[in-house]
């Protein structure tokens, strides 16, 4: 069956993807190694699949490496940009961490 690819959308907070593809129908077991600290143990971070939000869980919060974990939804074949959000907001036109240009 068709397979969607999966992309780090921000290489610097994002260390590897594992399995880097899956089924389009979803139900894969995506595995993110981050070195964003996690450090919150309520915050609630979100998988962003394109714009699809899915819950994470994530093990060693606080720990120099984090392993975030999502079940993929379905999603169309082909590239899948992968990220994070805390605010469950995926949309692919804003970006998930705002950078202030100096004027």
């Amino acid at each position: 069956s068709p397979s969607s690819g999966y992309v780090l959308q921000d290489q610097h907070f994002s260390l590897s993807v594992n399995p880097q593809q899956g089924s389009e129908l979803g139900e894969t077991r995506v595995t993110i190694k981050s070195n964003a600290t996690f450090e919150v143990e309520t915050e609630t971070i979100y998988c962003c699949f394109d714009d699809i939000s899915v819950e994470a869980n994530i093990t060693n919060r606080g720990a120099t490496e984090s392993i975030v974990a999502c079940m993929s939804p379905p999603n169309r074949p082909g590239t899948v940009i992968l990220g994070f959000s805390d605010n469950k907001k995926c949309s692919s036109d804003e970006p998930q961490h705002e950078s202030v240009e100096p004027t």
